[in-house]
């Protein structure tokens, strides 16, 4: 993935279903920081908070 400018991001999200709507969902991210930052916006489409944790494997 990498040789195509790819990665794989590790991303949990709390809150479920009722927190869907009203945006209230919370998406944890392990990836490295200028991947993080890169896909922040789409996180931001639909959760409200996103915490990069670490690396790959971190935000779970």
């Amino acid at each position: 993935m990498a040789a195509a400018g790819g990665g794989l991001l590790d991303t949990p999200v709390s809150g479920g279903n009722p927190g869907a709507t009203p945006r209230t969902r919370i998406t944890f991210v392990g990836f490295d920081q200028l991947a993080y930052e890169a896909s922040r916006p789409v996180f931001e489409s639909f959760t409200t908070t996103v915490r990069r944790m670490g690396d790959v494997g971190s935000g779970q």
